[in-house]
């Protein structure tokens, strides 16, 4: 795999954050995909005495929403509570040189679910329609180790700023602690 840094795309209540996701207590042959990684960081919170963890951007932009406002600022680097946010996406493209399997790993086995086209709406008033592998019910039955959810071929709008485009994504890591609704469309 190769040691290429992940920019990723973080969204919070109130703000946007780009930049370099930094994997200080990830070995560089194991490095895992966005979602697997946010899952991990997310299993780490515990009760309000816990610490929570943190992710860290390197190289960010951040831009804070207020209102009908936004200001944009840059830093070295950011660090980044993982619980606060809401979606995720990275732009890395990954090639593998490596050949098929041969039999089914359980991560192929969960994605030959039966895809379904979902609607989600979240507490921080945006609406995301995409497809979930699984539908609604793996929406609906959460386990413990999974807080981040994917959602393929996604459009996202923000439902609180009027006449913002939405947008498209391939896909997103979906913070399940942040929806409000989900439902079949």
């Amino acid at each position: 795999m190769s040691n290429e840094p992940m920019r990723v795309h973080l969204l919070t209540r109130g703000a946007y954050y780009r930049g370099l996701l930094h994997y200080s207590d990830v070995p560089a042959a194991s490095r895992p995909r966005l979602l697997d990684y946010l899952n991990s960081k997310a299993r780490g919170r515990g009760p309000a005495g816990d610490r929570a963890s943190i992710l860290r951007l390197d190289d960010a932009e951040i831009t804070v929403y207020q209102g009908t406002s936004k200001s944009v600022s840059q830093a070295a680097t950011v660090s980044l509570v993982a619980t606060a946010i809401v979606v995720a996406f990275d732009e890395t493209r990954r090639s593998s040189t490596l050949p098929p399997p041969t039999f089914p790993t359980a991560y192929e086995q969960r994605m030959a679910q039966e895809k379904e086209p979902v609607l989600v709406l979240t507490r921080t008033r945006h609406r995301l329609r995409g497809i979930a592998r699984g539908g609604v019910k793996r929406l609906a039955a959460r386990t413990a180790d999974e807080s981040f959810v994917a959602l393929t071929d996604v459009t996202i709008e923000d439902l609180s700023m009027e006449g913002r485009q939405p947008a498209g994504l391939p896909f997103v890591a979906l913070n399940m602690d942040f929806v409000e609704a989900f439902w079949s469309v």
